[in-house]
């Protein structure tokens, strides 16, 4: 774009375009200039990491934990970070679905908390409901750290823990302030008569005032009532003499009145209200100051508060999609590097310095994916990857392939793979399915008297034959069970591709799933990029720093844009933004 801004020629005064911009103008097959920016986001979008974002913003509890997940990006500090992250992921499944200790963020209002604190910093009251959500949130979050920290098998916090506990070792929820606050406010967001002595005695002298007022009151002849904070009488007119006329009611059929004698009780019931509120002003301003005094460690607080519900909500999107943890694989010819970016490739350590326990306990479960699902590699007869002819390829030097490809060790490696965004349409489609079956029941149940059984009023949330397809031999394109509607899920698909491998080529029929198997792939890996399991029973493919897609239409008549000359600008924009890395 610079270097086009560079030679373009100013107007001509005659009106007529120079030479040069007429043929650039003619010539459409330029198109429009991706810029990078333009060229992530539109990658991301073709592959459906919106989509994927949405489900995933569903698992969050919090309005900022589903704000922080529909703005998440895939970070870019190499495989190290993606492996800190899918630490995390994996740390909070144990948590929840091994050891049985819940994350919970009950009693949060994470949006209503920040907005507090940022007026407790500028010295903005607090109102009672603010200050009330204060003390809900101090409390969950000092709750959250407990049972993060407590966890323990056999008297020992276990290893796989330690990404969470390092995450809450540092935060500090303020007890104090929440103390203050409670001895103030209930947790309706009310002020105590006992905060402070001067709201104890303006209350007391305004029930003083009412009780005076409705003494006065008790033997008038109207309808007792309240007109702009006064006490009055609704009376039929014409009003009695001597009285004062503050307002009409009923369309002009009621006459709002003060009695003679009712007019300087009012008077005094109105001061007693004013005390009162100067003095819950005061008791805003002193708490509000104590809140001002903590919002640096509130703001920490909240912020690990955040990140512990994205960590949970991808914890459970996995554990819903059923899906695996990927490894990253090292691309042929690279280092390793200690010091990060790509050098994080193939490291398999935990975040606390507990490398060893983490790796081993990774290593088991490897073992474990390899007994229950054999390596298309190991043992296989014929090539040494899916879609070979069944002969072994022999070179010149009569060795076979597999032996020069590093014995067939694959590249990417993915076994089982179902296209997320599918994956997680079928699981919303199906709990919806399970609760219009337990409606049913429930209905039926309600008629008839009777207990009903059957798998109608199952409460598990996702269908294992689903996920795991036709190698548990179900088909999964239509499941379900008893009264349960069957819904139509992703058909799995197996991703190989040998290790030295630069290009791959996918044909078939039209409506065969080829572009679906395209954008399960490039978001496969911006799932384990980002620290997301990935929908498959084996996954296995190279840290790639960016996904560059160009799948689609791109015409666009407004710019005089035609599918050609769209498609070479986006792939233009592609080979001036992929580099070794990539994955395009």
């Amino acid at each position: 774009g610079e270097a086009a801004a560079r030679w373009r020629l100013p107007p001509s005064r005659s009106g007529v375009a120079p030479r040069a911009a007429q043929s650039a103008t003619a010539n459409p097959a330029r198109g429009k200039d991706v810029s990078p920016e333009e060229l992530e986001e539109q990658s991301l979008q073709a592959c459906g990491w919106g989509e994927l974002l949405e489900d995933l913003a569903e698992y969050a509890s919090t309005r900022l934990g589903q704000e922080a997940v529909r703005v998440m990006q895939p970070p870019e500090g190499g495989a190290w970070q993606s492996e800190m992250l899918l630490d995390e992921t994996e740390a909070a499944m144990v948590m929840e679905n091994h050891l049985g200790a819940s994350i919970d963020f009950g009693g949060i209002m994470s949006a209503e908390v920040r907005r507090a604190l940022y007026k407790a910093e500028k010295y903005a009251s607090l109102g009672g409901d603010e200050l009330a959500a204060m003390v809900a949130f101090i409390g969950s979050a000092a709750r959250l750290k407990k049972t993060v920290e407590n966890v323990a098998v056999n008297g020992v916090p276990p290893p796989e823990l330690a990404p969470l506990r390092n995450i809450v070792a540092a935060m500090a929820p303020r007890p104090e302030v929440a103390d203050a606050i409670k001895s103030c406010v209930d947790d309706q967001g009310g002020f105590k008569d006992g905060a402070s002595p001067e709201l104890r005695r303006a209350r007391s002298q305004r029930a003083a005032a009412e009780a005076k007022l409705r003494r006065a009151l008790q033997n008038a002849n109207g309808q007792v009532t309240t007109h702009q904070g006064r006490v009055v009488l609704a009376v039929t007119p014409p009003a009695p003499a001597g009285s004062l006329i503050v307002g009409v009611a009923a369309g002009g059929g009621l006459v709002l009145i003060e009695p003679p004698g009712v007019v300087l009780l009012n008077g005094q019931l109105a001061q007693c209200v004013a005390s009162e509120e100067t003095a819950i002003d005061a008791i805003r301003r002193r708490l509000t100051n104590e809140v001002n005094k903590a919002t640096p460690d509130l703001f920490a607080a909240l912020d690990v508060v955040t990140r512990l519900d994205v960590i949970a909500a991808r914890a459970r999107q996995a554990s819903a999609m059923n899906a695996c943890r990927p490894t990253f694989v090292l691309p042929p010819g690279r280092a390793i590097d200690s010091t990060g970016g790509l050098g994080g490739l193939g490291f398999s350590g935990g975040v606390d310095g507990s490398y060893d326990e983490t790796r081993a306990l990774r290593e088991a479960r490897e073992a474990e994916k390899a007994a229950m699902f054999p390596s298309v590699i190991a043992g296989s007869t014929g090539g040494g990857y899916p879609g070979d002819d069944g002969e072994d390829d022999f070179n010149d030097e009569g060795g076979t392939r597999e032996e020069d490809d590093d014995k067939g060790e694959l590249l990417v490696e993915l076994a089982g793979l179902r296209q997320p965004v599918l994956a997680a349409q079928a699981i919303r489609a199906q709990r919806a399915a399970r609760r219009e079956a337990a409606k049913r029941a429930a209905l039926s149940k309600k008629r008839t008297g009777l207990l009903e059984e059957g798998g109608a009023t199952d409460d598990s949330d996702v269908d294992d034959d689903l996920l795991l397809g036709v190698r548990r031999g179900v088909d999964p394109r239509t499941y379900g069970g008893g009264d349960v509607a069957r819904v139509k899920g992703p058909v799995p698909v197996d991703v190989f591709v040998p290790l030295n491998a630069r290009c791959v080529v996918i044909t078939g029929p039209n409506t065969g799933g080829k572009t679906a198997a395209m954008k399960a792939v490039g978001l496969a890996s911006l799932m384990a990029r980002s620290g997301l399991f990935v929908p498959a029973e084996m996954a296995r493919l190279p840290w790639f720093d960016s996904v560059l897609v160009d799948i689609g239409d791109s015409q666009d008549l407004m710019q005089s844009l035609s599918t050609f000359s769209a498609r070479l600008a986006k792939q233009r924009a592609i080979l001036s933004a992929a580099g070794a890395d990539s994955l395009v």
